[in-house]
């Protein structure tokens, strides 16, 4: 029901409506690629709060759905502007947390870089 209830609605949408959106998000898409022309990355927390244990996420639906949209909040920026983006283990958390470093569309080999050099970084302050 979590997938399928969302694709349906999504199925209905008209096909003008659709078109106007993709045209809408294409425009949004470049505008951001322009912006950040100047930037080597973004980092920001992959979620802005920390994972919740699956127990609690069975055990209340209405705690499932608001942290559902909270957790994929900070990821869906880089999916909606076709950004490339990678998330990286925050060591020595009590409990998990990431760091998400976003680039540029096309710019995943220079993300990849810079993220290897931030592990070893986070690591090193670990120690």
């Amino acid at each position: 029901p979590r997938v399928s209830e969302p694709l349906s609605r999504a199925a209905a949408v008209p096909a003008t409506a659709y078109i106007r959106a993709i045209r809408r998000r294409t425009a949004l898409v470049a505008a951001m690629d322009e912006r950040l022309v100047s930037v080597d990355v973004l980092a920001l927390p992959t979620t802005p709060v920390t994972a919740p244990t699956i127990v609690s996420m069975t055990s209340d639906e209405a705690l499932c759905e608001r942290t559902e949209g909270l957790l994929l909040c900070n990821t869906q920026v880089a999916n909606q502007f076709d950004l490339c983006a990678i998330s990286l283990p925050m060591p020595g958390m009590a409990r998990p947390a990431g760091l998400m470093l976003v680039a540029r569309h096309g710019h995943d080999h220079r993300l990849l870089r810079i993220a290897a050099e931030v592990e070893a970084l986070l690591k090193a302050r670990r120690v």
